[in-house]
């Protein structure tokens, strides 16, 4: 039977070398190589997603506002002293902040204002289909009324497309901010929505009067 040498020995049995111009780079030595290429693949999906979340975070939602009280909502005004306008979606993670610096408003202003909240109900939920944790969250805060808005019927007399939007108006009926009281989507601190809606409040006068609102929508895709 005719000598059948093994991989790597010659037929005296002896390590047999490779053919010239052969490369055969050793499994340590490949991995090696792959490494940075491994590493700067994951770090440009770290960059890409990072950058997709501070776009996200820092990207407003419509704005909008009705420059004079809808009449429809007068009997909510109260004749006395200022009245804010919150429209929240009931189920948007982005309005817990946003409830959050509406109790803070509210303590600020020590009774100088009153806040009616209204929360999003499509016409097919049940009926306590808006009642969640940011509607108990709502009615903790002293001055704050909550409402629920059927088929956004309210939001949209008052131009409100975005959970979160907030319009201070004025006893007589006249707007006096409109905007988002979070400095972006889901981050309570100080902002400067808030601090507009304190300083119209206690001094009567406010360096701004809109700023951008950060939330969901409040009427979302196959809601009505």
């Amino acid at each position: 039977m005719p000598f059948t040498p093994h991989a790597g020995l010659d037929e005296e049995g002896r390590q047999s070398r490779p053919l010239a111009g052969s490369r055969t780079m050793p499994r340590r030595r490949r991995s090696r190589a792959l490494l940075p290429v491994s590493l700067a693949l994951w770090l440009g999906g770290v960059v890409v997603g990072f950058t997709y979340v501070i776009d996200y975070e820092f990207t407003a939602g419509a704005g909008g506002g009705s420059l004079r009280l809808p009449e429809e909502a007068r009997p909510y005004l109260d004749i006395e002293r200022p009245t804010l306008f919150v429209f929240i979606h009931p189920n948007c993670p982005c309005s817990r902040a946003t409830i959050q610096e509406l109790d803070r408003i509210l303590a600020a202003c020590a009774g100088e204002m009153l806040a009616r909240v209204f929360f999003y109900r499509p016409s097919t939920a049940a009926e306590g289909w808006a009642v969640t944790d940011l509607w108990h969250s709502a009615t903790e805060i002293p001055g704050v009324s909550t409402h629920v808005d059927a088929r956004g019927e309210e939001a949209l007399r008052f131009g409100a497309e975005t959970s979160g939007h907030a319009q201070l108006y004025s006893p007589s009926g006249e707007l006096l901010f409109s905007g988002g009281i979070t400095g972006s989507r889901g981050h309570a601190g100080d902002n400067a929505g808030r601090k507009a809606i304190e300083d119209l409040v206690l001094h009567g006068a406010a360096d701004r009067h809109t700023t951008p609102v950060f939330g969901c929508s409040i009427r979302a895709i196959g809601e009505d």
